[in-house]
This record gives structure tokens, sequence and C-alpha cells, in this order.
């Protein structure tokens, strides 16, 4: 990264409408933080509220390890100069941009959202930038992915100034362009509200995060930010209209929008397909002309993905080349019908898919290549929203033969009451097994498919955790099921390679 020139408390909030203490001018920030415990002489420390804690509670904290100002929502006494800033979080990221001299000015910023697909779509889009020649940066659930360095992260979307320092990160390693999840948390909280977007893509919306937003409509408004960010800055957006509420965005006045999906009135539109176990042939429909392509991930769900990708391309002018050659050169991210291969005579895949609507897209698109049964493992989180229990116990029982009901990180839930309420969703007669343990859940799962079955390990994806209490324990689906697949545990001995 360039070396960042201290800034004036005056320049980085001069955008931002705050009233400033007298000598802003002369305070020089070496660094913005929201959190104390990474105060540095110099530093700006925003006391922004957190879920638990005020970090009003630890200015003193602050102020004792070196920052110079302290900016907050309401008065506190401290031994620093203090600006008074509401929503501070919208200021946050408004400084935040400004300390790290605005680097989505200088990148291609592509916004991906939605309740289902933002990896997916961003590690495509990522895939075909690539091959056309354009260094690009993903930010995401999987980790901040900048040139040949992985960043764990902690949100779907970082805070506001972590991001701008990814950006910024990104466009001194070389990037031309990055690509972002942004969750419905992070618009609602302003953390990408300073970020200059030059196109925005809307996968679709189903329930979920109801224990945040209370209402779909909340939830719908909260998607809609970004859009307004687009529409005000005169960017195109990439819509889904075969989702009702995509067609609803289409309806903003002044969005300019690309629409892809099932509808032969679509900007872009799949006219034919064709599904293996391993991959996805389809022929899609642009204003430049058809469009044949092979996608290197199984699943009619992630067509929509590959739909949504070729609109982006489209938009910004890549070529019909580059786009066959990135989609068929894409990898699936991990987590994201990620197939395991141990010479099984049946199909595995683990998803991530932890809602109603993502479990009946994953298993109605597995149940179109299956040739025998489809068995469906799946648990639902603790201390999460209750209402989508029975509807994923519904839309497992509409698709699968066989389902393993078990735990998925229930948190200070009682287990046992966890899978009480996901059961009731199932119909009477069908054919289910319930073991709250997942490890001895996946061994059962993995004794019961038999030759031409497909089973999905659903809910966990790329994580690598279970979380009893409030304790979180390693856990990987993968290894145990490569430790019990190459063990030879399957009595006639067919999984063994």
């Amino acid at each position: 990264m360039h070396y960042l020139k201290p800034k004036t408390a005056a320049l980085l909030f001069e955008d931002t409408g705050a009233q400033l203490p007298e000598g802003a001018d002369r305070i020089q920030v070496t660094a913005v933080e929201y959190d104390s415990r990474k105060i540095k002489p110099g530093s700006l420390f925003f006391a922004i509220p957190g879920y638990k804690q005020n970090g009003t509670e630890f200015i003193g904290d602050a102020v004792s390890k070196g920052a110079v100002m302290v900016a907050t929502e309401r008065f506190v006494e401290c031994d620093v100069p203090m600006v008074l800033c509401a929503p501070i979080r919208k200021v946050l990221a408004e400084v935040s941009a400004a300390f790290y001299e605005y680097p989505s000015r200088s990148l291609r910023v592509i916004g991906v959202t939605g309740t289902n697909g933002k990896t997916t779509v961003c590690s495509m889009i990522k895939a075909i930038f690539d091959v056309s020649g354009q260094r690009t940066a993903q930010l995401g659930t999987l980790g901040n992915i900048i040139g040949d360095t992985v960043e764990e992260t902690l949100n779907t979307t970082p805070e506001s100034r972590e991001l701008q320092r990814l950006m910024r990160k990104a466009l001194d390693s070389g990037s031309d362009a990055l690509v972002l999840e942004v969750s419905s948390h992070s618009l609602v909280m302003y953390r990408t509200h300073a970020v200059d977007f030059d196109l925005g893509v809307f996968t679709n919306l189903s329930s979920e995060h109801l224990d945040f937003h209370k209402e779909m409509e909340d939830y719908f408004d909260s998607k809609g930010i970004l859009f307004e960010q687009l529409r005000d800055a005169k960017k195109p957006a990439v819509i889904n209209i075969s989702d009702e509420y995509g067609r609803k965005l289409t309806e903003m006045e002044g969005l300019d929008v690309i629409s892809f999906g099932h509808e032969d009135h679509a900007d872009v539109f799949l006219s034919d397909y064709s599904l293996t176990p391993e991959s996805s042939m389809i022929t899609v429909k642009t204003p430049r002309g058809d469009l044949e392509a092979t996608v290197n991930i199984p699943g009619k769900l992630n067509i929509d993905n590959a739909l949504a990708t070729v609109a982006v391309g489209i938009a910004f002018g890549i070529s019909f080349e580059a786009i066959k050659k990135g989609l068929f050169s894409f990898k699936a991210p991990k987590g994201r019908m990620q197939r395991l291969d141990y010479c099984q005579p049946f199909q595995i895949y683990i998803d991530y898919a932890h809602t109603p609507k993502a479990l009946d897209r994953l298993l109605g698109a597995c149940k179109e290549f299956t040739r025998k049964r489809l068995i469906t493992l799946f648990g639902c989180g603790g201390d999460r929203d209750r209402s989508k229990r029975v509807p994923m116990a519904e839309a497992v029982a509409r698709y699968s033969d066989l389902a393993i009901l078990t735990s998925d990180n229930p948190r200070t839930e009682d287990p046992e009451k966890i899978l009480d309420e996901v059961e009731a969703g199932f119909p009477e007669g069908f054919e289910y097994i319930r073991e709250s343990s997942r490890e001895k859940a996946i061994h059962l799962a993995l004794r019961k498919a038999e030759p031409g079955d497909t089973l999905i390990i659903a809910g966990k994806g790329h994580e690598e955790y279970q979380i009893y209490g409030n304790s979180k324990q390693y856990f990987s689906e993968a290894e145990i099921i490569e430790k019990y697949l190459k063990s030879g545990s399957k009595e006639d001995g067919s999984n063994v390679c």
C-alpha cells in the first residue's frame, strides 16, 4: 500500500456537514479507527454504538492510547477535541473514504446483493473479468481476495473503514476492478455509503434476516439503498426479473436497468439448457446475439447466477469469448454446490443453503439430475429467525426421498427443541431420521446413500465450525466425509478409490 500521508481533521470532515471544534485544521490524523484496541498515537476514534456495548464506553481507553480526536453521536467528557455527528456510521464511511483517498473512484466496482447467489455471482464475475485481462479483487463471505492474498472476514460486507482500506489495498496492488458482496445489514449500517459503484446486481429476495429487519418490506427497502445510489450516480443495475422483488425494483424511477431471467422480454434470458451432475450447458439470448456456454457448476440455480454474470459482461462490453472462457474456467466457491468425489458410487454436494428459498432452489435443481434418491441433511441455526424452520422442512420434503434432520449452530438454544420446531414441517408419511449430532448424522447419511443417489449436506457450506452456546468449535464436513469414505466404512467397500 502506498504511504498515506497524515490528513487534517478539517479535510477529513470537509464533506460531512459535521460541526468541527476550533483548531480542526491543525489536528493531524494518522489513522481512522472504531476499535479502541487498535488505537495508535495520532488516531481519530469513532465511538460507534455496537450490539452489546457503545463505543463511548471506550473513549477513555482510546485517548490514553493516543487518539487525537473523538467522533461521537452524543457529548461525552474527554481530554481531546470532539466532533458530534449523526448518523455516526454514515460519517465514518465518508471520513474513511477521504482518509484512504477515495479508492473506489479509481476502481471498477461491482456490488452484488440479494438473499441467495451473491458469493457465486461475485466469483463468476471475477472469472470473466480476469479472463478479459482485468485484474479483479473480490470481497465477501469466503474472504477478501486481493491478488494472491486472502484475508479472512467477519462479515459478508466489511465495516466502512475496513472496506475503504481493502479497496485502497486492491488499487495499490494493481487491481483494475473489484466485486463486492453487499449485504442488507451493510446497506442499512452505511458500510457501503461512500463507495462509488459502477454497477449493481440484484439476484433475488426471500425470507432471511427477519430477526434483524422484522418484515420483508424492510428487508426489500434495505436492498433498495444500493440501487438508489446507482440511480443517483446514473450507473446501471443488473436485475433478475424472474424474481418478484426484482420486478418491483425495476419500477424505481430513473434507474438504468439491464434485466435478466427466464422471461423472453428480459435483456438477457435463458432460451435452452441441459444439466449434468458436474456442469450446465446454456444458450442465452442477449442484445448482442446468442451465447452458448458451459458453466462448470451444476444446478439450475447456478444457471441463474450465470445469467446475471452474462448480463454484467454485456454491460461492460466484455467479449463473448471472454465470458465463455470465464464461465468454463470458473471453479465453484467452497461450500457452494461443492462436489466431493472419493470414487463413491453416489453424488455428494456441500452447500450453504440455509433458507427455505435457497433449499427449494438447490434441491429442485439437484432433483433434475439425480438418477435415484435425493437425500438431504440439514438443520436450522439457533438464536436466528425461527419463522423459517417449518418452511425449510417443507422445502426439503418437497424434493427429498429421505431427510436427515440435525443441528446447525444451535448457539444458546436447546438443539433438541430446535429439531422439534423443524420437524413440525414434515408432512405425514415423509421419511426422515433425526440425529442432533451433526457428525453422527453425516455418518448416517453416508451409510444410507446407495449407488445412483445424490446426497446434499446443506446449511454450513464453507463454514468450518459449529457454535454451541457461545463457543465456536472446529467442524469440517469435508474432512468428516473424506475420513469416513476413505476408511472403507461402507460394508461393500465400494466407496474406496
